[in-house]
């Protein structure tokens, strides 16, 4: 009896943690206005390579590993790319980001997964460039009462 209630604890530990995992990394309940938000984004990975119809999913660009060297998507045989998703009906929102890694095979690229590692770091330049604008922003402009 003992050894069945062990077995069930077991696996109801390993459903919940697996269900559980996640490769995302969230940017939780920043202040700014969705408009800062965006502009943010943006800032941090350039023009978008795509946009949602709903314009609160930003699919950037094509980029290497290494910050400071130059891209080439035509030579290079790895490239990744973030899916920065705002989240919430109003403020304060929560930014999700997921930066995924293609490894080239022949002429084609191939999805190895995501890098959470990549997705942190862009989560903590996000977080530095929304700090930055909340130190400029006018009170006053940002709140409409209509």
């Amino acid at each position: 009896m003992k050894n069945i209630w062990l077995h069930g604890a077991l696996a109801l530990a390993l459903v919940f943690g697996l269900g559980c995992a996640s490769d995302s990394i969230s940017v939780n309940e920043p202040e700014q206005s969705l408009a800062e938000i965006k502009k943010a984004i943006v800032s941090i990975m350039g023009d978008p390579r795509k946009l949602s119809e709903n314009q609160r999913e930003f699919t950037s660009q094509y980029f290497g590993r290494k910050a400071d060297s130059k891209f080439d998507p035509l030579k290079s045989k790895e490239r990744l790319y973030a899916i920065m998703t705002i989240l919430g009906a109003r403020r304060p929102y929560d930014i999700e980001i997921r930066t995924y890694v293609e490894k080239r095979v022949g002429k084609v690229y191939e999805e190895l997964g995501q890098d959470t590692a990549m997705s942190q770091k862009l989560a903590k330049e996000l977080q530095q460039k929304l700090n930055q604008s909340r130190d400029g922003r006018n009170m006053i402009d940002d709140f409409r009462a209509f």
